[in-house]
């Protein structure tokens, strides 16, 4: 797989979907780490739908009965299994009687009742990650989606092709479960979020409206205001004069996205590899947590010579394939969209107050001035989606970087001698979320290791990892510990934590590992505001 994983697969004997659920180790009796499973009508309710088709109405509610059990079966499973658990919505019935063209409609009846009850009851199920296979094999066409041969011959129902196009859904999943998305996307101007040269054809010629191709780049500013209600940062990066772009932004009725939409613009004249930079230095991420739009070959190899952390996409000179070459790229998945995403973007224009006000402050005066309050809490269910994004996406302030499915995070909160603990910060402009993660666990009668110390840059520098590391401490004074011992692990990107350990009074002893006595650290929080 493209994101470093190297998974080992086992298959399940066939028609045992069931015996699996209830034993795990039917797969495998090493430990595993993702079960996927993809049930079909013919394996489900196999007797209901030809007895439905035969005229037998209460067949219906037989084959909710068998949902019902399967249903079971999965949350079972949920409860006994720790990974990541994909179910595959259903596929239409590949059965002699019945397919989706026949002019008796019978069958649809049928499909699309057990379907909906289907997606809405494994949905339901926390900690479950639904394949939407139905979906899949629409848009890759049900006929080209099965092989009757492979199927009589030993119960293959899938072509190889359409084995390729599951796989990869899945490794989406599975991608998105354990990495953060792209925080930003870098786009230019002229022929990208519009059609022709601002500089040139002046705002009443460019193509923008609601004809062809004008209508293209309308729907890919749909798009991508679409992924700032998720979180991203947009960014303009373009070679004009600043004022021309503006005008457009403020003045073309045509536009989707408006000023308040950009988080940052970056206009000039300058090598748009140093464009990267401000925008990457101005919204506090790495240049790799960036993704380049540009419909200019030149301009998209003189960024990846500068950056080859950059993600670049050019777009294609036909403006009505646009939107499909940023929808294949697939570099904004998420499996959940918190509301701490949705405010993402929203934040820039508070914190840029922020910054206006500690510029003329001393540091100490700033924080007492913008009234900084910590409120941390033991993570629980609500608050397990947030968390999981943070320990998968947070690079620069992260002592160690583990890297933890959701499923994996749920177990951690619920391991008996581990806290896992996170805060929420706010000030007098308004709410930052969720932004710190930690996590302590007993090794004995004396000693707990920090296994999780984590934060959003965003508060860094302002008390906040003082107040909850001291929190932390009095989770193992708590539970009957005197010392905390912590490791860092040094990477290419959290050089800013790797003082942090120090600077809180702990001792080195070798290998990376440091030590502290709990009182110290629990004593030593500062007054910033509510516990």
């Amino acid at each position: 797989m493209s994101a470093g994983f190297a998974p080992e697969i086992f298959l399940g004997p066939y028609n045992q979907i069931f015996q699996i659920c209830a034993d795990p180790t039917l797969l495998s009796e090493k430990p595993l780490d993702v079960i996927l499973i993809l049930p079909r009508f013919d394996e489900l309710c196999p007797v209901e739908i030809r007895d439905y088709l035969a005229g037998d109405t209460a067949a219906l509610v037989q084959g909710r009965r068998r949902l019902t059990e399967f249903v079971q079966a999965v949350q079972m499973l949920r409860k006994n299994f720790g990974g990541t658990l994909m179910i595959g919505t259903l596929p239409y019935p590949e059965i002699p009687e019945s397919n989706a063209l026949d002019v008796d409609r019978g069958a649809n009846l049928f499909v699309r009742h057990i379907r909906d009850a289907f997606e809405e009851e494994i949905g339901s199920i926390d900690g479950v990650s639904l394949v939407d296979l139905a979906s899949l094999q629409a848009d890759f066409g049900v006929r080209n989606s099965v092989d009757p041969r492979t199927w009589y011959l030993f119960r293959q129902p899938y072509a190889e092709s359409f084995l390729v196009e599951i796989g990869a859904l899945c490794a989406r999943i599975v991608i998105a479960s354990r990495r953060g998305s792209m925080k930003c996307v870098a786009i230019d101007a002229d022929n990208t979020l519009w059609g022709g040269v601002i500089g040139e054809d002046g705002i009443d010629n460019i193509r923008l409206g609601d004809e062809f191709p004008g209508t293209t780049y309308r729907d890919v500013q749909r798009f991508l205001k679409h992924l700032r209600g998720q979180g991203v940062f947009l960014a303009v990066l373009s070679k004009n004069n600043p004022e021309d772009v503006l005008n457009v932004f403020r003045s073309h009725d045509a536009m989707v996205l408006r000023e308040d939409d950009i988080s940052v613009f970056s206009v000039s004249w300058r090598p748009k590899s140093e464009g990267i930079v401000k925008i990457a230095e101005h919204l506090n991420i790495g240049v790799d947590s960036i993704v380049f739009l540009d419909d200019s070959a030149f301009e998209i190899a003189e960024v990846r010579a500068a950056h080859p952390s950059v993600a670049c996409v050019q777009v294609p000179p036909q403006p009505e394939k646009m939107l499909a070459t940023l929808r294949s790229r697939r570099l904004f998945d998420k499996l959940a969209v918190t509301q701490e995403d949705r405010n993402r973007a929203d934040s820039i224009a508070l914190n840029n107050k922020r910054e206006e006000l500690r510029s003329e402050l001393s540091e100490e005066e700033f924080i007492k001035n913008i009234e900084l309050k910590v409120v941390s809490f033991p993570v629980d269910d609500q608050a397990l989606v947030r968390v999981t994004q943070l320990i998968n996406k947070t690079n620069q302030f992260n002592i160690n970087t583990p890297r933890l499915s959701q499923e994996n995070v749920r177990a951690l909160s619920q391991a008996e001698h581990t806290v896992l603990r996170a805060a929420r910060v706010s000030d007098r402009y308004g709410e930052y979320g969720l932004t710190c993660v930690g996590a302590v666990s007993r090794r004995d009668a004396v000693v707990w290791d920090l296994d999780i110390f984590l934060m959003s840059c965003r508060v860094l520098g302002r008390g906040v990892e003082t107040s909850f590391l001291s929190d932390l401490a009095n989770d193992v004074l708590k539970g009957g510990g005197t010392q905390i011992s912590a490791k860092f692990i040094p990477t290419q990107k959290n050089k800013v934590s790797a003082d942090f350990l120090q600077r809180h009074g702990f001792t080195h002893q070798g290998g990376g590992v440091w030590v502290h006595d709990a009182a110290e650290v629990a004593a030593n929080r500062p007054a910033l505001g509510a516990e």
